[in-house]
């Protein structure tokens, strides 16, 4: 990821235009948690869901779930300015699964979590997203989830 200093004058102005970013001057809210006691959810913005899930329409805010043994996706993001090509060949650039699970076998990580995240992205209307998140991050909790891999597109 590109570091905010590394950006254009115009690139970063734009940046500071388009979104309201939160500011920390204060230590994390939440507790260190080491590598090999974490439970990884991930939660992808690619619009991916089950081919038997009902697509998502545009502006959608909801989620999807499904389980860690899915391996088959669609995806119902269609915007013009994003080329799916590489995602169909390996969902792992939108959704890393298999190399979550990877860290876990090799002892990197502790567990993966039974259950995974997508989202409609590519809005600005963040704040629509906030009941639908905690609605998640609720289930993440029952699972035991402690670590979310975000994976934004």
């Amino acid at each position: 990821m590109v570091k905010e200093s590394d950006l254009s004058e115009a690139s970063r102005n734009s940046l500071v235009t388009s979104y309201d970013f939160e500011k920390f001057n204060d230590q994390p809210w939440t507790p260190t948690v080491a590598a090999k006691e974490r439970r990884i959810a991930i939660v992808s913005t690619a619009a991916i869901h089950a081919p038997e899930d009902r697509p998502f329409g545009y502006g959608a805010f909801h989620w999807r779930s499904f389980p860690a043994s899915q391996r088959e996706f669609w995806c119902s993001h269609n915007s013009v300015n994003w080329d799916r090509t590489g995602l169909y060949q390996d969902i792992n650039i939108a959704y890393p699964i298999d190399r979550l699970n990877e860290a876990c076998e090799d002892g990197r990580v502790g567990s993966v979590a039974s259950t995974h995240y997508a989202f409609n992205g590519g809005t600005y209307e963040v704040a629509k997203y906030e009941p639908y998140a905690r609605e998640v991050a609720g289930l993440m909790k029952e699972d035991g989830v402690n670590t979310v891999l975000l994976c934004p597109v």
